[in-house]
């Protein structure tokens, strides 16, 4: 079935039931890619294939219902759940076979003025050590070792390792700093507008902590002339380098991001 057509079965559950349970956001789905479908008569479930992963998505016109379609869900499959304050769904999620796996949170950040070229402390040194030449676009041949060295250092089931054809894509957007030590690429940036906002969206630095702010501040400082005011990032709870980096802690996200596997 078609996602567009399953998103009028939602709206046709949705008329009939006082709150509906899901975990669907149309914006991320492409509406005609054809899916694996669950279905009952009050709700319906669908597997979308993505690189690395298989997730799931479900609307359902009650709680004991929604338990039900996500058990008949096959092993190996990825659950995101979002949530504003206090995940009230993780009973059921585990009733239903699932088990947590990761959690994250994001962090929006209005700027009212440039932050860069103003730090303090051991900051101040970053900026002393700025140097707005370091950094380049990576080439098309470098896909490979970007996809390698990604899913070297990352999880491929819950953060973007992307496959070779994405990153070509990636490079050829020029949405990707790096930077190379005798040919190999020890610092990567990923980046990318969305709307009005700028989405920090990898980070990976295998040098010294210059040459990440390097590549963030060389970012920002071209999105800060374009007049982007926004940036959001989304942090794991588990990685505390990056966020106290960053002088974070999970208080400070807008929107949390619950993963589970079945």
């Amino acid at each position: 079935m078609k996602i567009k057509e399953i998103s009028k079965r939602v709206r046709e559950i949705r008329s009939g039931c006082r709150l509906l349970y899901t975990n669907v956001n149309w914006s991320n789905l492409d509406l005609d890619k054809d899916v694996e479908v669950l279905d009952d008569k009050n709700g319906i479930a669908f597997l979308v294939p993505e690189t690395n992963r298989m997730k799931v998505y479900y609307a359902a016109a009650d709680q004991d219902g929604m338990v039900e379609l996500l058990e008949r869900v096959p092993s190996g499959v990825v659950l995101e759940y979002f949530y504003k304050r206090d995940n009230d769904m993780n009973e059921l999620f585990k009733r239903a076979g699932f088990t947590h796996y990761a959690e994250y949170f994001r962090v929006t950040t209005l700027y009212e003025e440039n932050p860069y070229g103003k730090e303090t402390g051991k900051k101040k040194l970053l900026d002393e050590l700025y140097d707005p030449e370091c950094g380049e676009y990576p080439e098309l041949e470098d896909a490979e070792e970007l996809e390698k060295l990604l899913r070297d250092k990352f999880d491929p089931l819950t953060d973007d390792v992307f496959s070779r054809d994405e990153w070509i894509e990636i490079i050829k957007r020029k949405e990707c700093l790096v930077i190379k030590e005798n040919g190999k690429i020890v610092t990567c940036y990923v980046w990318r507008l969305s709307g009005k906002k700028l989405y920090g969206n990898i980070s990976l630095n295998l040098g010294p902590a210059n040459y990440m702010y390097n590549l963030e501040r060389k970012v920002f400082d071209s999105m800060w002339e374009a007049g982007i005011r926004v940036n959001y990032a989304w942090f794991n709870e588990k990685n505390s380098r990056a966020f106290t980096k960053s002088g974070l802690t999970k208080k400070a996200g807008d929107l949390y991001d619950a993963i589970y596997i079945k």
